[in-house]
C-alpha cells in the first residue's frame, strides 16, 4: 500500500520512482524503529493526498514538516481540538482522498477491451472498491489481492490462442494488420490457408497450459481431414519451460503418426535455444516467417531465410518477420567490406603507405 501510494503521486507529479530505494527506506525505518518502540512506518494515503493538494512536493515539506506539526499539536494543542466534531475531521479526510479516486481508469478498463473476459480489470476495480467501503480496509485489501492472484493463475493456465488467417490484398494497408496474418476471431475477412492451420500463442508456454495448447492443436489439425501441417507462430511466446517442450515433442510425434507436420515460426532466441537441444537438428529452421513455414508445409521444401545483403558496413543483413519488424545482426567490418566490394582496412593501410611513400621526398 505504501509503494502504491508513492507511485501514484510520482506519476501525478511527473518524476520517476526507484522501487529499490523505497523498499530499502521502509525496511530500515521499520527495523531501527523497532528498537525504540516506534510505530510501523508506512505512507498514509489521506495525509499524502492532503499534502499533495496543498503543494507539498519536497522531502522536507512532505516528511519532516508534517512530523514536526503533529508532534507540536499532540504536545501543546490537543485541548484545542477536543471539541471539534468528528464530522469536520472526516470531511477533511474525505476531501483529501477524493483526489485519489481515478474514475478515468475505470472507464478505460471497461471501454477499451474487446471482450467481457478482458474487462476483468474493471470488475476487479469495482469489487475492490465496494469491498473496501462495505467490508473495511483490511477485508477489501484481502479480497482484491485474492482476486488478482486468481486472475494471474487463470492467465497462466489459459493463455490466449488465436487461429490466424491471411487478409486479402485490398486489406493489407490496415496499420493494425500489417503482418497479413491476423486472428480470424477479430478479422472476419481473414481466410485460412488450405491444408494448413496457423496458430499464435500470446503468453508463456509452461506446465500449466501446455496440455491445453496441445489439445487445441490436435483438435484443429484433425478437424479438417486434408490438413497436412500446423504452423506455430511463437513470436509472442517469450518462454517455454521443460514440461512444455517435452509436451511439444510428444505432440510432434503424435501429429507425424497421422501425417501432419508441426513447424515453428518466429521463435525467439531463448525458447529456440532450448527447442534445438530437445528436438535436434531434424526440425526445420525456427527462424522462418509464417509465410515461409506455410510454404514449407505445403511444398515440403524449406525456403531459405530471407535476409537481404548488408546495406551499410557493420550490419550483416536485414530481414522482416511476419510482424513486419526489421532485424539486423552485427558483422565485422572486414567481412562487411568484402560483401560490399570495399577495400579492407589492411588494404587501405597499405595503399595509404604507398601514397605517402610516393609523395615523400627521397
Amino acid at each position: 500500500a505504501s509503494f502504491a501510494t508513492s507511485k501514484k503521486y510520482a506519476v501525478k507529479a511527473g518524476y520517476t520512482l526507484s522501487t529499490t530505494n523505497e523498499f530499502v527506506a521502509l525496511g530500515f525505518a521499520n527495523f531501527f524503529g523497532g528498537f525504540v518502540g516506534a510505530f510501523p512506518t508506512q505512507i498514509a494515503l489521506c495525509r499524502t493526498s492532503i499534502g499533495f493538494e496543498i503543494g507539498l512536493h519536497s522531502t522536507f515539506g512532505s516528511n519532516l514538516l508534517p512530523a514536526l506539526v503533529v508532534a507540536l499539536v499532540i504536545q501543546f494543542a490537543t485541548h484545542a481540538f477536543y471539541y471539534v466534531p468528528r464530522c469536520a475531521l472526516a470531511s477533511i479526510i474525505v476531501m483529501g482522498v477524493a483526489s485519489s479516486v481515478d474514475l478515468r481508469t475505470l472507464v478505460m478498463a471497461y471501454t477499451t477491451p474487446r471482450s467481457w473476459r478482458e474487462r476483468r480489470g474493471a470488475a476487479l476495480w469495482i469489487i475492490s472498491c465496494g469491498g473496501t467501503v462495505f467490508l473495511g480496509l483490511f477485508s477489501g485489501l484481502v479480497l482484491s489481492t485474492a482476486l488478482s492472484l486468481l486472475i494471474l493463475i487463470q492467465d497462466a493456465a489459459q493463455p490466449t490462442i488465436y487461429e490466424l488467417g491471411r487478409l486479402p490484398k485490398f486489406y493489407e494497408d490496415d496499420p493494425y494488420a500489417s503482418d497479413q496474418w491476423v486472428p480470424k476471431q477479430h478479422y472476419h475477412l481473414a481466410s485460412a490457408q488450405p491444408n494448413v492451420v496457423v496458430l499464435r500463442l500470446e503468453g508463456n508456454l509452461n506446465f500449466a497450459n501446455c496440455e491445453r495448447f496441445a489439445d487445441m492443436v490436435e483438435r484443429l489439425a484433425y478437424h479438417k481431414r486434408d490438413t497436412v501441417g500446423v504452423v506455430f507462430d511463437a513470436g509472442c511466446c517469450p518462454f517455454m519451460d521443460m514440461a512444455a517442450i517435452l509436451q511439444l515433442e510428444e505432440l510432434i510425434k503424435g501429429l507425424a503418426s497421422n501425417g501432419v507436420q508441426l513447424v515453428f515460426a518466429n521463435v525467439l532466441e531463448r525458447p529456440r535455444h532450448r527447442l534445438r537441444k530437445v528436438l535436434g537438428p531434424a526440425q526445420p529452421s525456427m527462424r522462418l516467417t509464417v509465410d515461409a513455414a506455410v510454404v514449407l508445409v505445403q511444398t515440403g521444401t524449406a525456403p531459405a531465410i530471407d535476409e537481404e545483403q548488408v546495406v551499410r558496413p557493420g550490419m550483416r543483413g536485414r530481414r522482416k518477420n511476419s510482424l513486419g519488424q526489421i532485424h539486423g545482426s552485427r558483422l565485422p567490418v572486414q567481412e562487411a567490406n568484402q560483401i560490399l566490394g570495399l577495400p579492407s582496412s589492411s588494404e587501405e593501410h597499405q595503399a595509404s603507405k604507398k601514397s605517402n611513400g610516393a609523395a615523400s621526398p627521397i
